[in-house]
Order: structure tokens, then sequence, then C-alpha cells
């Protein structure tokens, strides 16, 4: 054999070696538990809606920024043969903000917050404090799927019964509306009306499965792998849709980064909703037309359990204009349409007390 027979035969061997040993790095990557085992999780919900029209008048008709976010003490309670484990997750503080933004640079109310440790805050938002001392419980898999979640029903009583209490409601919850204009009982009442859509247990369900159901079926994966799931999300406003790919971007002192992007243009399909609230905001905004959807996520996880994991979601919708914004435009109206976006950012992470760690870095769109 020739001399450069001899150095391509040996190029192939190290290059099959080479993959044998990327083969066999192949790691762990599934929740373990422990029946009694405790931590604390940080979950975060924020929404940012925008209004706008759209057409030969186009303008701004300002949105809505609204947070909430609460740490839960979670205690694993058993584990079934099959490796699922119960949980029991105590929130021990929450906190949330608001602020609206009015139309065309006019000043709007002002921004509110609420933060139950020192009470900070007040108004329509202090209600959410009635979620401190609470008990949601749900079960994981160890590849993260959730299912089974139940108590949020009972903290979105609560909170909703404290709040009509309140003075400021003015008269009831509300909803989005008719160019910003306010739904019953104020911004204030409007935007605690959305922040309860976060605690319905068909909500955290959706939610907390988005953000912990990230692993492989198979318990390991190596760096530069990728796996596909199917994922529904069920939102107040509807059911979003989409099969996800997702990729080990690798391991770094015993923590292993994994991202995802949709494979195929997330669907949205608004579903009917037993929610009071809900029906009044899909009675306010009439027929509408999802026309873009977008979701990414990234997530750490590391020594069986996950450090965090953040998802943002984005769904544009295009409807006709609201009737006192068609008598507002007049003859106009027919050429202009209303156009709503919304983001949904979701967060899960560990909490040290009171202080969750920084968000993942998503450093990794290469699929």
């Amino acid at each position: 054999m020739s001399r450069v027979g001899v150095l391509a035969l040996a190029a192939v061997v190290a290059g099959g070696t080479v993959a044998q040993a990327q083969t066999a790095e192949r790691g762990p990557l599934s929740w373990s538990f422990e029946e009694g085992a405790e931590r604390q999780y940080e979950y975060s919900w924020g929404l940012n809606v925008a209004q706008s029209i759209e057409g030969p008048q186009a303008m701004p008709l300002g949105g809505l920024e609204l947070t909430v976010s609460w740490i839960m003490n979670q205690k694993i309670t058993g584990v079934s043969a099959e490796g699922v484990a119960s949980i029991e997750a105590t929130v021990t503080s929450i906190k949330g903000s608001q602020e609206m933004k009015a139309p065309m640079g006019m000043p709007g109310p002002p921004p509110e917050e609420f933060d139950s440790k020192g009470k900070k805050g007040g108004g329509v938002l202090a209600s959410l404090g009635e979620a401190v001392g609470k008990t949601l419980s749900f079960k994981i898999d160890r590849a993260g799927k959730v299912t089974e979640v139940s108590g949020g029903a009972a903290i979105q009583e609560a909170i909703q019964e404290a709040a009509q209490a309140n003075p400021q409601m003015g008269g009831g919850m509300g909803g989005m509306g008719g160019g910003m204009g306010g739904g019953m009982g104020g911004p204030g009442a409007m935007g605690l009306g959305l922040l309860l859509a976060a605690f319905s247990d068909t909500t955290l369900e959706s939610t907390l499965d988005v953000l912990n159901n990230v692993l492989p079926d198979s318990g390991t994966a190596a760096s530069g792998e990728s796996w596909s799931r199917e994922v529904v999300e069920r939102l107040d406003m509807g059911e979003l849709k989409f099969l996800a790919k997702y990729k080990h971007d690798g391991t770094s002192d015993g923590e292993t980064k994994i991202s995802f992007r949709p494979e195929s243009d997330p669907s949205f399909e608004r579903k009917e909703s037993d929610d009071p609230r809900a029906a009044q905001m899909r009675a306010m905004l009439g027929e509408q037309k999802v026309t873009r959807t977008d979701a990414t996520g990234v997530a750490t996880f590391g020594a069986g359990e996950l450090v965090d994991s953040e998802v943002k979601q984005e769904i544009d919708i295009e409807m006709d204009l609201p009737p006192m914004l068609q008598m507002q435009f007049g003859e106009q109206a027919k050429d202009m349409k209303m156009g709503i976006g919304y983001e949904l950012v979701l967060r899960y992470a560990q909490a040290s007390g009171d202080a969750a760690p920084a968000a993942p870095a998503a450093d990794s769109a290469d699929f």
C-alpha cells in the first residue's frame, strides 16, 4: 500500500475512533427524585400586550405590561414505581406589577406594584398576597412532563374575593378592549383580571410542562444531539401547538444547556372557556385572525434537576376595529384593522431564599 493510502486509512480509522468516543460521551439527562426532598423554585409569568391601528392611518394604541412571580417551597411527597414524583408546592412569597401605556404618548395611570415581602405596594394588586401560604400540587416524570396540577383555582378564588372587597376595584374585573379604553373596574382591575389567568390549573399545568418537559425520553443525550416533542400550551386566549426541536448545547461544570425552537410554524386556535373573564374578552374583541406565532426557549439542567428554564411566546392578531373606533374613523374604518401583539415570557428557576439565579443565555440557535 502506498504511503498516501496508509495515511488515508489511518485517517478513516482515527475518524471512526473519534465518532465512537463522541457516541460514548452520552450522559444522563433525567430528573432524579427522592421522597422527602425539598427545593425552592421561582415561577414567573410576564405578559406584554401592544395594540395598534393598521392601515392608511396606522398608529399605536398603547398597551399593557403585566408580571407576577412567586416562590414555592416544593416537597416530593412520593415517587411511583414508574418514577413519577408527586409534588406539593407552597407559596412563600409573591410579587406583581402592571404598567399601562396610553395611546399616542398620552399620559397614562401610574405603574402599580406589590411585593408580599415587606408588604411593598398596594392597590388592587395587594390582593395577590392571598396566594401566600397556599399550596399547589402536581406530578412530574423523569423527562419533566407535568400533569395533574391542582390548587390554582383556590388561589384564583382567594385573590378575586380579596380584590372585589377592595374599593379601588370600582365594579369588577376588566378585560382588554377597544383601544385600551379600560374595561370594567378601571386599569388596576383590568390588569389583575389578566394576571388571574396565570393561576388557573389549566394554565399552570401547560406552562409548568413547557418549562420542565425539555429532556429526552431516553434519559440520555450527547452534546449536539437533538430530539423532538409536540408542545400543546393551553393559554387563557386559546391553544398554542407546535412540534419543538430540543438541542443539547453542551455541558460545563456539571450543568447542561438545552435550547429549543419550533420545527414548523406554531398554530394557534382560540378555545371556548368557562372563565367569565375570557368570555368577556372574546365578546369585546370579536372575530380575530392570527397573523404570526413564534416560540423559543432555553434551559439549564444539572445534578438530576432543572436549574432554570425560560420560554418566550409571541402571538400577533388582526381584527376589525371595535365599534367605538369605527365611529371615530367613519368611512375610513373599512380600510383599517386593529392589531394586537401578545408576548408571554415564562420562567422557572431554582431560588435561594427570595432570589432566583440569572436567566440562562440564549446563545445557541444552531439547529
